[in-house]
């Protein structure tokens, strides 16, 4: 190893120690935030996992199985109470987090090789140009990651580990003394990452694709792409075989189908598809219809799960057609900039719509085409994966781990006209504004870790759960004598069920309907309701935010929560 590797390899691990402690304070304020309906179903599969079998992990078409695995051995090592749950899951958040802060050494160290045996000569001597790569790399990295809702507990940060190494890997075999292993790695990692998330799947194949259309020129040529396609095939293999045996037909996961009639197939969003539309076929396992007005529908059996409709949306969801329409699909690609996104997705979106006008330029242009390999790994992979994404819906948190790569790509061809003083100028302004930015979004997550209030409410944002106001939620439900293993019904649209998790209790059955639609129903109208959830079985009906009918005087509120109960 020589002298200016070395010297790379301190300053990483010292850029990587500064990540983990500055996103401790993050990391804080999400485990005190809203417990996105996914978090629920990830940590109700790693309950099933070790209560039954591992192997129900690979029998969900909608949630990829490597979180709540990792899940599950926390629960199997720690066996964290109730009330600790979520404690030992963001810790293990934090660390995940450290896994993908080393992937991301992993990359930049291989990134810096590259530039250094192709367009960068200069960073075998230069120790300050290094420096400012590394400055500019980690601060954007370090920035992206304090984006919160890669802190809701979901595989979303867990996936840019193997979005860093594929991208690595992929440079490596571009570097002298590359070898058959590099491509196999490359190929287990695509494969990990697609037990990740599903769409990494046709994402993997782009990477192996482009190693195609450009070999790496040495003795094994387009055999780079054969074996890593064998890697890839032995890693997803087990997954993509048990889900096409549970469904009966071909499938490497519904995720992406159904979240298409989600989004732009204009189908009733996150709800039991009861055959709305006749165009997108009709449903193999839909709801139990027990009530027209308001619609009431019961979902007990036969999946499991805290909340059984979104436990396994799949099985729900199975015989879905979604007919390709333009005038949808046109629509779907500008919902970014109607609906509420962060501003991060916001920004994300206005500069992938501005992208296309930037090849109007020809030194733009001579840049991407000068830029070789690099440009078809560290830009074209990552548009590739944006533009996937953006057919479906279009969220930071699903590309995080691709921008990132992207940015080290830009930096790279933007800087390859200039000099190394001037490029080391422009990265440690870049790394310092970065910084900036990072201290701004950095500080209310600090003052909110000092910031304790026990007397006011518990929720923060209504129809939300977070720990304090699910287990306030819990406890509640205990008092009115809901016990463990009874059975509830919630009022509403909501996904959120993490207090039903605490309890002990599954949702069965659920009124969908707009609350404020049918919050005055007549006295009879709502008699007739309560009776309709008693005959199933249903011990309580629980609304957010606020009673569920006027014309009905027995609901209770749980104090400090937005949780109302109304006992059957």
């Amino acid at each position: 190893m020589s002298d200016s590797t070395g010297a790379w390899q301190r300053w990483m691990a010292i850029a990587a120690a500064v990540c983990a402690i500055l996103i401790l304070p993050v990391a804080w304020d999400a485990s005190q935030g809203w417990i996105f309906p996914d978090s629920t179903s990830y940590i109700d599969m790693a309950s099933g996992a070790v209560r039954d079998s591992p192997a129900v992990l690979l029998t969900n078409a909608y949630w990829s199985p490597a979180y709540p695995a990792i899940l599950a051995v926390t629960m199997a090592l720690v066996r964290p109470s109730p009330a600790a749950e979520l404690h030992a899951f963001y810790i293990l958040h934090w660390l995940i987090f450290l896994f993908t802060t080393a992937c991301f050494s992993v990359l930049v160290g291989t990134f810096l090789q590259w530039l250094r045996c192709n367009s960068w000569p200069e960073l075998a001597r230069d120790g300050t140009l290094c420096k400012a790569i590394l400055c500019f790399g980690y601060a954007f990295f370090l920035l992206c990651n304090m984006n919160p809702t890669l802190w809701y507990l979901t595989p979303d940060m867990l996936l840019e580990g193997p979005v860093y190494l594929a991208a690595a890997l992929a440079l490596r075999l571009f570097l002298p003394d590359s070898s058959w292993k590099h491509s196999v790695a490359l190929g287990l990692v695509l494969g990990v990452g697609y037990l990740v998330k599903a769409p990494m799947f046709l994402v993997a194949l782009v990477l192996i694709g482009i190693l195609v259309l450009r070999p790496p020129q040495d003795r094994l040529g387009r055999r780079h792409a054969a074996l890593a396609l064998t890697g890839f095939c032995l890693a997803a293999a087990p997954l993509v075989l048990s889900l096409s045996h549970e469904k009966h037909r071909f499938t490497f996961g519904d995720s992406g189908k159904i979240n298409y009639a989600y989004h732009v197939g204009d189908l009733p969003k996150h709800s039991g598809w009861t055959g709305q539309n006749p165009e997108n076929g009709t449903p193999a396992h839909a709801p139990r219809i027990i009530g027209a007005a308001p619609l009431i529908m019961e979902f007990r059996t036969p999946v499991s799960g805290t909340l059984p409709i979104w436990y396994d949306p799949s099985y729900w969801w199975e015989g879905l057609r979604v007919p390709i329409s333009v005038q949808r699909q046109w629509n779907g690609l500008f919902r970014p900039f109607r609906q509420v996104h962060s501003m991060q997705t916001l920004s994300l979106a206005f500069f992938a719509a501005l992208a296309p006008l930037c090849l109007l330029n020809f030194r733009v242009r001579n840049a991407i085409r000068a830029g070789g390999i690099l440009t078809w790994i560290f830009i074209l992979w990552p548009a590739a994966a944006g533009a996937m994404y953006a057919l479906v819906v279009f969220n930071f948190r699903y590309l995080a781990g691709y921008i990132v790569v992207a940015c080290l790509g830009i930096a790279a061809l933007v800087l390859r006209p200039f000099q190394g003083g001037t490029r080391a100028k422009v990265l440690f302004a870049a790394g310092l504004l970065l910084a900036l930015a990072g201290a701004a979004r950095l500080r209310p997550a600090v003052q909110a870790a000092f910031r304790h209030d026990d007397t006011g409410p518990l929720t923060r944002e209504e129809g939300r759960d977070n720990g304090p106001s699910s287990m306030a939620a819990a406890q509640g439900l205990a008092r009115l004598g809901i016990r463990p293993g009874d059975e509830i019904s919630v009022l509403g649209h909501s996904l959120d069920c993490y207090y039903a998790r605490l309890a002990g209790v599954r949702i069965v059955a659920q009124i969908w309907e707009d609350p404020d639609r049918i919050q005055g129903l007549s006295s009879p109208q709502v008699r007739q309701v309560l009776n309709q959830l008693k005959q199933i079985g249903v011990k309580a009906l629980v609304s957010r935010a606020k009673p569920g009918f006027v014309n009905d005087e027995g609901w209770i509120a749980i104090p400090r929560t937005d949780v109302y109960v109304r006992m059957l």
